[in-house]
């Protein structure tokens, strides 16, 4: 035996379901169907059929393009003059350092307006590793994710972050949510299948530039993904922010 079809029937495969079947190398099933860590032998590959997942994450048609106004944000408009994503490279005797990507755009008038490049290095792009929460339709397929842009003065210094996002809760007692928008890049076309307790989403992202939606809860209760705007959390209800330099 080499390969098998699973039915879309079957809901779960269960831990070591599979060991005994030494020669198996491909998989075939549904992308609904919930697989617990190693069910199958090291090595097999898993193709997802075609087919609708519980909850649809349908593209959500971003340009590429950043348009933010900060909170409280025009007391940085003679400090800032570029604007940059910033990725952690190395360490340095417990010192980070970072590389940066300009972003082509100002600082004016408490907020800015940024394109982000069309396409992202491959240093700094990297795989999604499946596991038994994340699988992917292309194992092949990179990504570059971020959620914080930075602000540099003349002198080259770090001197502001900005984070578009939102926090229910007791966020002092340790007890909230936190709400944020991910800017994805992928190099191809995919999907991304999240399985979780409250449901799986297939997050389907295109080649380029994707807006993702996160929201997490501070004690590992909830969350999940999706480029739709969730009508709990619209982005309306979350600002730029001001989160330190």
């Amino acid at each position: 035996m080499s390969s098998i079809d699973i039915p879309s029937s079957v809901g779960r495969i269960w831990i070591g379901a599979f060991e005994e079947c030494a020669n198996l190398t491909s998989v075939t099933m549904s992308s609904r169907t919930d697989v617990a860590g190693d069910a199958f032998p090291e090595g097999v590959q898993i193709h997802y059929r075609d087919e609708p997942a519980q909850q649809i994450a349908a593209s959500g048609g971003f340009d590429g393009v950043i348009r933010a106004q900060v909170e409280n944000g025009n007391q940085l408009n003679s400090i800032i003059s570029e604007l940059c994503i910033r990725i952690l490279a190395d360490w340095n005797d417990g010192n980070p350092i970072y590389n940066t990507i300009p972003l082509s755009g100002a600082y004016t008038n408490g907020g800015f307006t940024v394109t982000l490049p069309e396409t992202i290095d491959a240093k700094y792009l990297r795989v999604v590793d499946d596991s038994e929460i994340v699988q992917i339709s292309d194992r092949n397929a990179q990504y570059f994710s971020f959620n914080t842009i930075h602000g540099y003065d003349s002198n080259g210094f770090n001197v502001a972050a900005f984070k578009l996002h939102e926090i229910s809760g007791d966020y002092s007692g340790g007890d909230y949510t936190e709400y944020s928008i991910y800017f994805h890049y992928v190099d191809r076309d995919v999907t991304e299948y999240y399985r979780a307790k409250d449901g799986n989403t297939d997050l389907v992202l295109k080649k380029g530039w994707n807006k993702v939606h996160s929201w997490t809860h501070s004690m590992g209760v909830g969350g999940g993904y999706t480029t739709d705007q969730p009508p709990e959390w619209p982005e309306s209800r979350v600002k730029w922010q001001f989160i330190g330099g």
